[in-house]
């Protein structure tokens, strides 16, 4: 049979035994999460269920107060707004209601009978009460066993982050990686991870392209956020085999109600001819059960800047002006959410980013003519549906394409290329929540993933990667449980948790030629989560968490089947890298008057094996293989200090990072991994104060060796940023702000990653306007939420 010749897929012969009992099991697990919501209402012992919803706009009312008229019977309000009356004496009972801001509720006579679960719906009315300020603090820190931090859409607009990357570097433990100046990329580094290994999620979707396996920052405008979810350590029985150090899980979608229509324009100007325009709009077109949001953003630069840095420890010093470092983008982005009923919601989403930038290489030898462009679009729709106050169910729907084009077809003859990516991926999600018994949730869910990439070197074409394809299945199952605690003295609560994953992924490329040997890898994983938190709450809230589990990262397609050339081929046989990680930690919260504390402290621990490294062979041409293994040990502590609601907040922030290589010659071995600070520390300050605000920080950073045997490093470096702000609002409805931003203060000379210079000291100017001030508007003071969330 011929090189070229189509594979078969299927065999004629008959499925071999193995195949049939994973086409049993898989049938199996589908039965079961349809069927968990029958099943855990036939069980349940719960005689009274109901729900708790705005009258106005459907949305759910989580701080209702329910109880039953003339007993002592009380139940909490779950997060989808729902309550259960547990284990009460058959009888006839009225259910009572209330809550700030709403009028009181009292039901008609309900009869409670044996194994007849009573439902009833309540719809609370809005009222008009004066009352005097309110001052809202700190939310109880949650019974979460691993520490998640969130950045909600109130704390962007206090921020006024110019990017992504600024926005990420404001939490521990997250170091962003940089090729220089506007026209590079930003990749994100979790506890002195490869970038590699922290998957980032757009509303469910992944933007790790799938040929490197490497997020850019870049593609997502900061205006379009909702909320960012930062997960620390390995994640894959929770987010799949892409997450071995961590997940930067980013929601667009509005939240459902219905929120003020506003509408509003930014402009910003800086240094090397940098100019940016966005237009955002929210709830312009909307209902009181639809909230929508729309946004475009322009972005231009010229980009080429002076630039100075050393190589120690010889003190090699590299200066010149950066070339070619132009760029410009355009995005446009759409969200929706619409309560189609009381029980269901549907949230869609999508954005289209297109941008052209140079490509000036190392700074040592710069490339004036090399250009990228990187298309980018992505849709997703997400429907959920509350069978009841025991159980729901989540699909998500989900389509990306990026296309990428590397040209430089002008220079010398040698170091010409002209080369193209072409990436499509189909992702489907179903998730069932029951809650089978009393404080107790139970998750079950599958996920299928169709992966298609497309290679073409339009120079060389026998050089082209060709058609590959990557199917993924997976199925994944967790639970939590609380316990009530309160007998003890040293704690309230106790949560206890615990997942597990199985993904099989078949990676095939298309044979295009004599030499592709081997068109097929396939790797079938577990991946266990285990954790627990005890919490104590009072005057001093405070918070006890531990975890353990392993993941999995598979091989980019790249290191798989890159095609021969003269100096690379990829390698159809690499494992996938594993990861054994685990982390403890604790947390304080306590408030008093005008006054907040918060503190933390976390060990972690990880053994990362079968890394994957890029190593000359013979001929001397470059070969991934399974080469090394690394451990990575640290501790991350924090304080922040606020005062009179956050008109005043002190932050500090460090994290310590000892990331030892366990593999290679006695050069290399027990050596300090490339590019990894030892230590990333900031100090921040931040006022907000009715028309004023601004925000001083301080980031210290580490030395980074560039060799694998320390041979060589690059300077620990400090950052000064300074932004100020006047917010004036000349009309109830119309809102100016103009702002001052001075990065790198001053005039720190450093690189990133090797050789990839960063720009000096930059001013840029910004004046925003927005119109059709609401409930929610940029000019109220944002809540206080903390850093959490289960």
């Amino acid at each position: 049979m011929g090189a070229c010749t189509p594979r078969r897929i299927f065999d004629r012969g008959r499925p071999s035994k193995q195949t049939c009992l994973r086409f049993i099991l898989f049938l199996t697990t589908v039965g079961v999460i349809m069927l968990l919501p029958i099943v855990s209402a036939a069980q349940s012992d719960v005689r009274l269920i109901g729900c708790v919803y705005d009258k106005a706009d459907g949305s759910p009312v989580l701080t209702a107060r329910v109880g039953l008229i003339g007993t002592n019977f009380s139940a909490q309000i779950d997060e989808r707004g729902c309550f259960v009356f547990e284990q009460i004496p058959v009888g006839t009972y009225r259910v009572a209601v209330s809550d700030f801001g709403y009028e009181d509720y009292l039901s008609d006579a309900l009869n409670v009978e044996i194994d007849i679960a009573r439902t009833i719906d309540i719809a609370l009315k809005r009222k008009l009460r004066r009352v005097d300020d309110i001052r809202v603090r700190g939310s109880q820190l949650s019974a979460a066993t691993d520490r998640v931090a969130v950045i909600d859409r109130d704390r962007i607009r206090m921020d006024r982050p110019s990017n992504l990357a600024d926005l990420l570097e404001t939490i521990e433990g997250v170091d962003v990686q940089r090729t220089g100046g506007s026209s590079g990329e930003a990749r994100v580094s979790i506890r002195g991870s490869d970038p590699r290994h922290v998957l980032v999620l757009l509303d469910g979707q992944r933007i790790n392209a799938s040929g490197s396996g490497v997020a850019d920052l870049n593609t997502i405008p900061v205006e379009i956020i909702e909320r960012v979810e930062v997960h620390k350590g390995g994640g894959t029985a929770e987010f799949g085999p892409e997450a071995l150090a961590g997940v930067i899980d980013i929601i667009t979608q509005p939240q459902s109600g219905n929120g003020p229509q506003t509408s509003t324009g930014e402009h910003r100007r800086g240094q090397w001819d940098a100019q940016e325009l966005k237009l955002s709009f929210d709830n312009v077109v909307g209902s009181d059960h639809l909230t929508t949001r729309m946004a475009v953003s322009s972005h231009k630069a010229v980009g080429d800047f002076p630039f100075t840095y050393n190589v120690s420890p010889v003190d090699t010093v590299i200066e010149g002006v950066r070339i070619n470092n132009r760029s410009q983008a355009t995005s446009l982005f759409a969200a929706a959410t619409m309560r189609l009923s009381r029980y269901s919601q549907l949230s869609c989403s999508g954005q289209a980013y297109r941008s052209e930038h140079g490509l000036p290489g190392r700074a040592s030898t710069q490339n004036g003519t090399a250009s990228q462009q990187d298309d980018r679009d992505l849709m997703t729709a997400r429907w959920s549906h509350d069978w009841s106050a025991q159980s729901s169910l989540e699909a998500r729907l989900g389509y990306s394409r990026f296309y990428q084009h590397f040209d430089d077809r002008d220079n010398l003859p040698a170091s010409r290329f002209d080369t193209e990516y072409d990436n499509t991926v189909w992702d489907a999600q179903i998730t069932n929540r029951v809650v089978p018994f009393r404080r107790n949730q139970l998750v079950v869910g599958l996920q299928f993933r169709h992966d298609h990439l497309d290679h073409a070197d339009l120079l060389r074409p026998t050089w082209s990667m060709g058609e590959t394809t990557r199917k993924s299945r997976a199925i994944f199952v967790s639970d939590k449980q609380n316990f009530d605690i309160s007998n003890l003295r040293l704690a309230n609560e106790l949560s206890l948790d615990a997942a597990v994953r199985y993904d099989l992924a078949k990676t095939d490329k298309e044979p295009t030629s004599l030499l592709d040997q081997s068109t097929g890898h396939r790797v079938e994983h577990w991946s266990p989560r285990v954790g627990m938190s005890l919490s104590r709450h009072g005057q001093i809230e405070l918070i006890a968490r531990a975890s353990y589990g392993k993941s999995l990262q598979l091989p980019a397609i790249n290191a798989l089947f890159w095609k021969n050339d003269a100096v690379s081929r990829g390698n159809p046989g690499l494992r996938p890298e594993q990861s054994e990680h685990s982390e403890a930690g604790i947390e304080a919260q306590t408030a008093t008057g005008q006054f907040q504390l918060r503190a933390g402290f976390t060990y972690f621990h990880s053994y990362v094996s079968d890394l994957i490294v890029w190593a000359q062979g013979y001929q001397n041409v470059w070969r991934p293989e399974n080469l090394a293994a690394a451990m990575l040990v640290g501790h991350e502590d924090f304080v922040t200090v606020s005062l009179s609601d956050r008109l005043l907040e002190l932050s500090y922030q460090n994290t310590i990072t000892t990331s030892r290589n366990r593999s290679g010659t006695q050069a290399t071995y027990d050596r300090e991994l490339t590019f990894t600070p030892h230590y990333i520390t900031n100090l921040a300050v931040r006022l907000n104060h009715c028309i004023l605000y601004g925000s001083y920080s301080v980031r210290l950073v580490g030395r980074r060796y560039s060799l694998p045997n320390n041979q060589k490093y690059f300077d620990a470096y400090r950052l000064d940023n300074l932004m100020l702000g006047l917010r004036l609002q000349p009309w109830s409805s119309w809102e100016a702000d103009i702002n001052l931003r001075v990065n790198n203060l001053r005039d720190e000379s450093y690189v990133l990653i090797s050789h990839f210079p960063m720009p000096g000291r930059e001013v840029e100017f910004g004046l925003r306007v927005t119109f059709g001030l609401g409930d929610g508007s940029p000019t109220a003071q944002p809540s206080n939420t903390t850093p959490e969330r289960n």
